[in-house]
């Protein structure tokens, strides 16, 4: 119980750093940027810059509060392509995998 308390603390600004920001799916009227739950993040966006300025935040967000991620776990699903030809970048060095 304490620990999840400790790590609500911690993700918090995380979350709310990403939430923040006018960049997201418009779903029935709200911005909707970031679903998570336990230790998955799922970002959304509408086009590959959008996605890349919400890695970029979170990215940041996550250095300021020592957090890693599992790069080989990370993945990026487009919903009806038009140019997967598109690279984004996630931790500066690290290109993400289109399914």
């Amino acid at each position: 119980m304490q620990s999840r308390l400790l790590k609500l603390l911690y993700i918090r600004d995380l979350i709310s750093s990403i939430t923040s920001m006018d960049i997201g799916c418009i779903y029935f009227g709200v911005n909707v940027n970031l679903l998570a739950y336990a230790d998955v993040l799922v970002l959304l966006a509408l086009a590959w810059w959008a996605l890349q300025c919400l890695l970029d935040v979170l990215t940041v967000a996550a250095n300021k509060i020592m957090m890693t991620f599992n790069t080989s776990k990370t993945t990026c699903m487009v919903f009806n392509p038009c140019n997967r030809s598109k690279t984004v970048r996630f931790l500066s060095s690290v290109y993400i995998v289109w399914l």
